[in-house]
């Protein structure tokens, strides 16, 4: 439960945000490690290869999950918090 002397005591840290192109056109900002947000850019980095997809379907189904499936694992392999990282 939480109580008014830890919201009284919490400490927010404002951090410089990490970005990607996508297709060239847009550049999306996240939040760095240790959020996911890492994670997304890099799963957008690997869908940019892919044909764009008119609309749903199995194909960028498949392809989204892959790209995530290989993004996740990265991050959980080389992403670190550098507050509590060895």
């Amino acid at each position: 439960v939480m109580r008014s002397e830890d919201l009284a005591a919490h400490e927010s840290a404002w951090v410089e945000p990490i970005s990607t192109t996508y297709r060239g056109e847009l550049r999306l900002w996240e939040c760095p490690p240790p959020t996911q947000g890492v994670t997304a850019l890099m799963a957008l980095n690997l869908l940019e290869n892919e044909p764009a997809h008119p609309r749903m379907g199995a194909n960028l189904l498949h392809a989204q999950s892959e790209a995530l499936r290989f993004a996740f694992a990265d991050a959980l392999q080389f992403c670190a918090n550098l507050l509590h990282a060895q």
